[in-house]
This record gives structure tokens, sequence and C-alpha cells, in this order.
């Protein structure tokens, strides 16, 4: 009796809709192009700062239908085959899977896979990037998925996840009640070592007025331990890291057995073409007098951008934009280096590492809904502790006392970018990415190019 009435709760609830995406691969070209729109024109309704709802704008109308992809996306530095399927039942389970071989694992900047002896068809790596199996209704979702998340305010300046982080599999929950969103996921990462294991515990809370601005903050803790198994001190949805440590309630004591940062983000839409996005990230605040007195710094990082859209109509969709990111020089780092935010080799939170600044200025268009240009104009300036080129090793602890930043021997970049894509076909695309750069320690430019097709076939059938 009592499994009858679950599968009517499930029915009766999942025909209302709720704030929910697939997560797609970035070779479709309607990812790319949700992206845009999204961020030109969001729908305030649905906006929100937890993994953006852009990733299918088009779900709702493929219920009950296995939707596969299967293409081949080739430019000058190699080759990638790669399959996409997803199915939701009007119940609300859902499933999705994306797996790609490439023969240069560098052609994506989120690619994990390993590379293997031998090649075959000219491919030496592989992976699944995005699995997951879920279920959905007008008031929560629950999922396990391999994949990543995406949360903070604006394109493309994240302080907590990105998008171009390695995939890691995590459980995810999320709760969308009026104008209150809640989110919890908790997974596992990688680990440079056959005994130690390392977990990573995100969780958010939202609100919005659903007409123009949002607000939100977040925990994120990684913790680890030489064997060390889940702990459900962290299980819990509601604690804090900050009471679990210091109340000694973990499976492991002491302040190396896990690492926390806090986000508050904001998005706010001034008039009609105006917007505003930002993000505080806080992984040590400096409070007490005896730390002041000694000099020691906060370990913090900020990023902002404001939009402005010139342009909204069926011929062309435009924006220009002013951002800044900074962050701090120990920031992600902890005095256990396997609590550093970085998972494979790669940050978790912003992809280009701590230790930095970036100032930049660019556009976003799309022309007759098949052609999609990003132009970026900047500069970069990065120290020698950026976590990028080291990390697993803890923070230095002079890093907390430098009145020096970027730190050490900095490296300055100027950059210009430009990002091409055009919607041949439905089925096939072409597109050109290239950067020209300028470093502080090389007299000359550098260019770089990359440009190729993208070529796919679908399949959708409906399953009753």
């Amino acid at each position: 009796m009592y499994y009858k009435l679950i599968l009517v709760y499930c029915f009766f609830f999942s025909r209302f809709d709720i704030l929910f995406s697939f997560e797609l691969p970035e070779e479709i070209f309607r990812y790319k192009k949700n992206k845009y729109e999204h961020y030109l024109n969001p729908d305030w309704e649905k906006n929100t700062s937890f993994s953006p709802s852009y990733n299918d704008s088009a779900i709702t109308m493929d219920l009950d239908k296995y939707i596969v992809d299967i293409g081949l996306l080739q430019n000058n530095h190699g080759s990638c085959l790669y399959t996409y399927g997803q199915f939701l039942h009007h119940s609300g389970f859902y499933t999705n899977l994306h797996s790609r071989v490439v023969s240069n694992p560098n052609l994506f900047g989120n690619f994990s896979g390993k590379i293997q002896n031998r090649e075959r068809l000219n491919f030496n790596a592989g992976e699944i990037n995005i699995s997951t199996i879920g279920y959905v209704n007008n008031i929560f979702f629950m999922e396990w998925k391999r994949g990543r998340e995406e949360w903070g305010a604006g394109k493309d300046i994240q302080l907590v996840f990105n998008k171009n982080a390695n995939a890691y599999d995590y459980f995810n929950f999320g709760l969308d009640i009026g104008k209150v969103r809640f989110r919890f996921l908790h997974g596992q990462l990688d680990s440079d070592s056959s005994s130690i294991n390392r977990y990573i515990v995100g969780k958010g809370l939202e609100w919005t007025n659903k007409k123009s601005i949002l607000f939100s903050v977040t925990e994120t803790v990684i913790y680890s331990g030489d064997n060390r198994t889940v702990d459900y001190a962290y299980l819990n949805p509601v604690s804090s890291h900050l009471e679990i440590e210091l109340n000694e309630r973990a499976g492991v004591l002491g302040t190396d057995a896990g690492n926390a940062i806090w986000t508050i983000s904001v998005d706010w839409k001034l008039k009609s073409r105006f917007r505003i996005s930002a993000n505080i990230l806080i992984d040590e605040l400096v409070l007490d007098k005896s730390q002041r007195k000694n000099n020691k710094n906060s370990s913090l990082g900020l990023s902002t951008k404001l939009e402005f859209l010139s342009s909204f109509n069926n011929y062309v969709k435009n924006s220009f934009n002013v951002a800044l990111i900074t962050i701090g020089i120990p920031t992600y780092r902890h005095e256990n280096g396997m609590n550093n935010f970085i998972n494979r080799g790669k940050p978790i939170g912003n992809n280009l590492g701590s230790d930095f600044y970036e100032l930049s200025m660019g556009t976003n268009t799309i022309f007759l809904n098949k052609i999609l240009l990003n132009t970026a104009l900047g500069v970069i300036e990065s120290g020698d502790n950026n976590i990028i080129s080291s990390p697993y090793t803890p923070y230095p602890p002079e890093s907390y006392y430098s009145n020096q930043f970027p730190s050490g021997a900095r490296k300055k970049r100027s950059f210009f970018r430009l990002s091409l894509d055009y919607l041949y076909r439905n089925n096939f695309s072409l597109f050109l990415d290239s950067e020209i750069s300028t470093s502080s320690s090389k007299k000359k430019s550098v260019f770089d190019i990359n440009f190729g097709f993208n070529y796919y076939l679908n399949f959708k059938k409906n399953v009753y």
C-alpha cells in the first residue's frame, strides 16, 4: 500500500514545473546559445546562482522522449567522438549520459581522462563526462551525478564552483519553495595517494524576488584523511563546518581535517538594460586584535561584472560588459594540502586559480540565432603562489602577512580573445577560438588559434 501512495505522490507533484536543468556538454550548439541568451536577457523567474537553468531551456518539451546525439568534433589540435543522451519521464524520473573519446586530452579544459598506452582509431583517452540519474517534482529534486556545478552570480566570474573544473561524483539535492531555494551536495574527489580519501560538501541558500534581484550565501567544505570514510556530521544539510570543527563532532579531530570557504552572491537588474553581478569569497577572515596587530591579512576573493544590454530582437542580441576578479594569495589552500580546492590537479573554484587579478571588458552577441560571437580585452597579473602551479601544496605561512599582491615575481599578461560559432545546419556547426597575448616577460606577442567543425546526428523517439 505504501509504494502506491509514493507513486501517487510522485505523479501528482510532477505535474508542475521546478527550477531544474540538465547539464549539457559544451560540444552542443544549443548549450552555448542558451547560455548566451540567459545572460543577455535572463528569465528572472528562473534565474539562479545555482547551476543556472540555461543548460536546457527546452526540457519541458521533451517529456517521455529519448534524445540521443552522436557527434564528431574536429579541430586543428585533435578529434573528439562523443555521445549524449537524455530521458525525462512524465513521473519526474530522469537520466542523462555524456561520454567522449579524444585524440588529444588538451582538447577540452575540463577533460580529466587518462592517456592510455594503446590508441584505437587515433583516440588515446576517454571518459564519462556527465552521468545523472534522479527525480524531480515541483518542490525538490535529488540526483546521483557525475559532472560539475556552477555556483555564483554572473557569467564566467564564479568563485566556488566553475564549469571548467574536472568532473567529480556527488549526490545533489535541491528545494525550490516560492522565493527561497536551497542546495546541498556531497561528493568524492580525487587523491594523489592510495590511502587518502577526499570529499566535498556544498550548501547554499538563495532568495529572489523573481523580478530583478537575487541574493545567496554558500558554504563549501573539503575534508580528507587517511582511509577516512564519509563523515556523517557533514551529511547534515543544515550543519556548519565551524560548529562541527570547534565542537569536535567530525570523524577526524583537529583543524587540519577540513577546509571551508563561504561566498555571498548578488545578481541585480537595474531598469531594463543594466545588470550587476558580484561574488565575495571568504576563506579566512581576520577579526582577532592580536592577529591584526601582527599585520595578518584575511584570505578573500572578489568578482564583479557590469553588463549593458544594447539590443535584443529577432536579428541581433548584444551586450557589453566590464569585469573584475581578484583572489588572495592563500585562498583555496589549507594547512593540509589534501584539503585544497583542487580536483585532478585543476581548480574547483575559479579556473584561473588564486594569487591573481583580472580586469577585462567584452561583448556577447547572437546574430540571427545562428552566429555566436564573444570578445574580451583585458589584463591578468598572477603571483608565485598561484594554486595552479602547486595544486596540493599547503599555503605558505608568510602568505598571510605579505604586503605584496600578487606575490613574488609577478607575471602580467595582456590579451584579446575572440570566439565565434556558426550554425551552418541544424546538426553541423563551425567554430573559431583565438587569442593574442603579450607577456611582461616576453617582448613578442603570442597568437593562438583553434578552429574546426562539429557534426552530430540527433535521434528522438517517443516512449509511448
